[in-house]
């Protein structure tokens, strides 16, 4: 495939995708950026939303995933994305999502008003709130 480099997504869990790609969406901190064949070397993070991989082309996804956050390695000829979680798209389910949104702002709320510490109820939240923009 000429204008391809090679893509892995994975996580602890599994190695969900190994194959040669035109192109690669990733959420990250600041924003999403895309990864086409010669990019310049880099190492991000990954902010949790949606992985776009365009197979044969830049101009049609063809495989879409969820992620958690993580880090990915961009060199010249290859990506690589170690993701904390991988999720499917079909398996984000609205209610479940909403719901769970709910019991952590409330949760948040708790230990705000109380003077804990609650940023790691906020990194929660904030995965579910992506979580709820990709099930949209």
């Amino acid at each position: 495939m000429t204008g391809s480099f090679q893509f892995e997504l994975t996580s602890p869990q599994k190695l969900a995708f190994d194959k040669p790609v035109a192109m690669v969406t990733v959420p990250s901190s600041e924003g999403a950026y895309s990864v086409l064949v010669g990019h310049a070397p880099m190492v991000t993070d990954v902010a949790a939303g949606i992985v776009e991989v365009y197979e044969n082309d830049a101009q049609k996804v063809s495989e879409r995933f969820f992620v958690t956050g993580g880090f990915c390695e961009v060199t010249t000829t290859s990506c690589s994305l170690m993701a904390d979680d991988i999720l499917a798209l079909d398996s984000l389910d609205r209610g479940s999502i909403e719901a769970q949104i709910e019991e952590l702002t409330t949760l948040r709320d708790e230990l705000g008003n109380k003077g804990e510490d609650n940023a790691p109820v906020e990194a929660k939240l904030a995965i579910e709130m992506a979580k709820l923009e990709a099930a949209a």
